[in-house]
């Protein structure tokens, strides 16, 4: 069962992705955070210059929340981004919108939002879930 943080922050990156696909079909990297209270705070990462990859604003991202779990600040992060995947049942990739969730007490999984481009904007399919890999809440063995 999912951490109830992951739902909190699964939302308002979904939506801000599913925005973002239908006005410029595409979209960055983009995260979010729940603090040691409760409260969810939104996430971007900028290089300081206008054609930063999408591997480097999620590197800034994954830098960033490292630092603030490691100042006890955040207690879950979420890390959304454009990724390719083999829906189950499948066998050939699509677009999909990815969040990677973590959660401080070791829970990671990636929440996945099938898409295709279609004549009248994005066309969705359904949700599934997989394993994450840690990579902000990272043990120190």
């Amino acid at each position: 069962m999912a951490h109830p943080d992951f739902d909190a922050l699964l939302d308002p990156l979904l939506s801000f992705a599913q925005e973002q696909l239908a006005k410029r079909s595409g979209f960055l990297p983009c995260g979010a955070s729940v603090t040691r209270d409760g409260e969810v705070a939104l996430a971007a990462g900028y290089a300081g210059q206008p054609q930063t990859s999408p591997q480097e604003v999620i590197d800034l991202l994954a830098q960033g929340f490292r630092k603030d779990a490691a100042g006890g600040r955040i207690r879950a992060t979420a890390i959304c981004v454009d990724a390719r995947v083999v829906p189950p049942g499948s066998k050939e990739k699509t677009d999909a919108v990815c969040v990677q969730l973590e959660h401080a007490e070791g829970q990671c999984i990636e929440v996945y939002l099938p898409y295709r481009q279609g004549q009248q904007g994005p066309e969705y399919g359904d949700l599934f879930v997989g394993a994450g890999d840690a990579r902000v809440f990272q043990s120190s063995d």
